[in-house]
């Protein structure tokens, strides 16, 4: 549910900024005006009120974890609903991520990674003492604030905690998938041993600066999770100690016997790293493996000799070597060929009782599941229109419930999901909720005819339309820096993905000259080419591409005709940000000092993320899949499907997204000027990733992908 900035809401929570969206909730820095504190206000997402799974869930993190009280947990103030809302006031935190740390700065110090995972450990025995698993330990629910010298670790979002209890069983995998247990990959019982497992992916994230297990898709990262081994750390940062090495091996173990049984037991080893980086202090859990152990042949003779019709022997009869001599084997021809026979009789009976049972029970199974209690197999609904898929259930004697969404991708009345997977078996009139697309969210263009162009680009940013492109064209009526035309026109419904153009009056055309190219001159060659225009030098700013000294940008591109005396603004270069070259030599030089330094969130500090929209919602296509084969079909040069194949559509991540390259930009503005942070081509296997800088004043950001704001924050010092 989205809440306009300045709205009070409950009556004392004064919503100040948006902090992001999650899966289930929208995330608000607000203002208890009751108690003149911060809070971070999470509200559930209006699509998931009238779920009712959504809403346990949403109580349930707030049930879980208003009953902690620990410095290394985010405190819970208040939670509970007014009507519509549903809401958990929490603990502001001011700082960022332990992700944000790790991309900017990782690999950590061994010193850095124990402290930070001590501090997380402590909050998780703290959860764990009252019964309550996380079981989504992340970098990005690990906080760091901006208190003391190192910093101080928070873990927050217990939005999938459950209260532990001896038959706590998941019906399904939980957690993401980078970090989640093995037996969260298989949906099976998790305990505080799951944690110490996640929190085991994280340490090696912080010592390495990357990630163990990285996959296409949930399957592949769960059959990783449960079988493949730990990397090398020493492979990725060969500074690492064989103390942290060790630790994050028992951490991470497939079974959750051979982990560290508690958080107490990690804590005491931790903390014994801090002074002794050999590691022997870590102790492998005494337990029964199962492990294949070849026998020799002399040890097999033993056995055989020991056991050798051990089966007729009397439980209580003395067996001891004395009363036992070769004599007591023989026996006849006769007597084993009886014995043979009787065998033979017996693994008869034994196969007969098998198949009548099989043939019972499969009788039972077809009465209970075709008479008793019919079933049906799920079909597949997703990428069929509603009325078709409305039809199916009805055939299939399934009941519907649908789910309505906004997609720019997937035309309106079409299934994007289905809760329950194609074939599935189910009881008849089963529930199935379907989620459909209601196109891209439309909104009424604006009228900007006879504004300005400063005028007009207010509006429309106030209303969060998208400008594509503005144009300057020659008209002897209208007066000149005013809208002659927009596309499209105003009160059309517009979706976010539908090119908005106006154009801006240039007066008279015998009256225009064409703007030079003033890129990489000097101030005073620029003067001088502009010689016929208003010139308007703004701030200086960083660039990565023009030299100190030279114009890094011009307000109006080059070849434009304006009329004579039109004003022309410029930005002069003060060559590459200090900072950012910091930030490149902290990540890319993990032998420096720098390296080694402890993690100080410094007050001027701050990290701007770089996220556009694909990122976690990739773009997807639909492709054609042969049915018996499972393979995309390839269509000859005119587009056919060959003969006698059987054919469904699925959709499909769309990979072409990562080749592609995307201009970031970065702007810093405060109350005396303007900085350019970043200005460089990308690639969309870069994504995502952050931008830092320092101020010394309150700054408003603002980045830019393709010339497309993607994120406008405001920062205070």
């Amino acid at each position: 549910m989205n809440i306009d900035i300045g709205t009070v809401v409950l009556g004392k929570y004064k919503i100040i900024d948006k902090l992001g969206v999650g899966g289930m909730a929208v995330v608000y820095h607000a203002m208890d005006e009751t108690l003149d504190r911060d809070v971070t206000f999470k509200v559930l997402k209006e699509e998931f009120i009238s779920d009712n799974e959504f809403v346990k869930r949403f109580r349930a993190e707030a049930k879980a974890a208003a009953k902690l009280n620990h410095q290394n947990i985010v405190r819970i103030y208040d939670y509970g609903n007014d009507g519509d809302i549903y809401y958990i006031a929490m603990e502001y935190v001011d700082g960022c991520t332990l992700k944000e740390i790790i991309k900017n700065k990782a690999p950590l110090s061994n010193e850095e990674t124990i402290s930070v995972a001590l501090q997380i450990a402590e909050g998780l025995m703290h959860a764990h003492n009252h019964n309550v698993i996380h079981r989504d330990i992340k970098p990005q629910n690990i906080l760091v604030t901006k208190d003391g010298k190192h910093g101080n670790i928070k873990v927050t979002d217990f939005g999938i905690a459950r209260a532990a209890t001896s038959n706590t069983i998941n019906a399904e995998a939980v957690g993401s998938v980078h970090y989640f247990s093995p037996e969260q990959a298989r949906g099976m019982h998790t305990d505080a041993r799951s944690d110490i497992y996640s929190l085991g992916i994280v340490m090696f994230e912080m010592i390495t600066g990357r990630l163990p297990f990285v996959g296409d898709n949930i399957v592949e990262m769960a059959i990783k999770h449960s079988n493949d081994p730990i990397p090398d750390i020493k492979s990725f940062n060969t500074k690492a100690s064989q103390s942290i090495i060790k630790i994050i091996d028992k951490c991470t173990r497939k079974l959750a016997a051979e982990r560290y049984q508690n958080a107490e037991e990690l804590i005491n080893d931790l903390r014994l790293a801090l002074t002794d980086p050999s590691g022997k202090f870590v102790k492998e859990n005494d337990i029964n493996d199962g492990k294949t152990v070849v026998a020799t042949p002399e040890e097999l003779q033993e056995i055989r000799n020991k056991t050798r019709d051990a089966s007729e022997l009397i439980v209580g009869d003395d067996i001891s070597g004395d009363d036992i001599s070769d004599d007591d084997y023989d026996e006849t021809e006769e007597e084993f060929e009886n014995r043979k026979n009787e065998r033979k009789v017996i693994i008869g009976s034994v196969a007969l009782a098998l198949a009548i049972i099989a043939v019972l029970t499969f009788g039972i199974y077809y009465v209970y599941s075709n008479v008793i209690n019919p079933t049906v197999v799920v079909p597949r609904f997703i990428d069929l229109d509603i009325e078709t898929a409305e039809q199916l259930a009805e055939n299939k004697k399934l009941y519907l419930t649908k789910e309505n969404i906004n997609d720019n991708k997937v035309e309106a009345g079409t299934v994007m999901a289905q809760s329950i997977d194609e074939g599935i078996r189910v009881a008849r009139n089963s529930r199935i909720t379907l989620t459909v697309s209601l196109g891209s969210e439309k909104v009424p263009m604006e009228n900007i005819l006879d504004k300005t162009e400063e005028e007009a680009v207010a509006i429309l940013e106030a209303k969060n339309i998208h400008i594509d492109e503005i144009k300057y064209e020659n008209n002897e009526r209208i007066p000149v820096g005013t809208v002659i035309r927009q596309t499209p026109p105003a009160g059309t419904e517009i979706g976010k993905d539908d090119k908005v153009v106006f154009y801006i009056s240039l007066g008279a055309a015998e009256e225009n000259i064409p703007v030079p190219d003033i890129l990489g001159m000097t101030k005073e060659q620029a003067t001088q080419a502009l010689q016929n225009f208003t010139v308007k030098f703004l701030e200086e700013s960083y660039s990565d591409k023009y030299p100190v000294g030279q114009v890094a940008f011009q307000g109006v591109p080059a070849g434009t005709m304006v009329p004579y005396g039109f004003t022309v603004t410029a930005t002069i270069s003060k060559g590459p940000d200090p900072a950012l070259k910091l930030t490149e030599e902290a990540t890319t030089e993990t032998t420096t000092e720098y390296q080694a330094a402890p993690i100080e969130p410094v007050k001027r500090a701050v990290s701007i993320p770089v996220i556009p929209s694909f990122v976690g919602n990739p773009p997807t296509k639909t492709v054609v899949i042969d049915v018996d084969t499972g393979e995309e079909v390839i269509k000859d040069e005119q587009g056919r499907i060959p003969n006698g194949v059987t054919t469904r559509l699925q959709v499909v991540e769309d990979k072409e997204y990562l080749e592609k390259n995307y201009l970031v930009k970065a702007v810093a503005i405060d109350a005396e000027n303007t900085r350019i942070l970043y200005e460089k081509y990308v690639s969309g296997k870069e994504f995502p990733f952050s931008i830092n800088d320092q101020i010394d004043k309150d700054t408003n950001y603002k980045i830019y992908v393709d010339n497309e704001v993607i994120l406008e924050r405001e920062e205070k010092y």
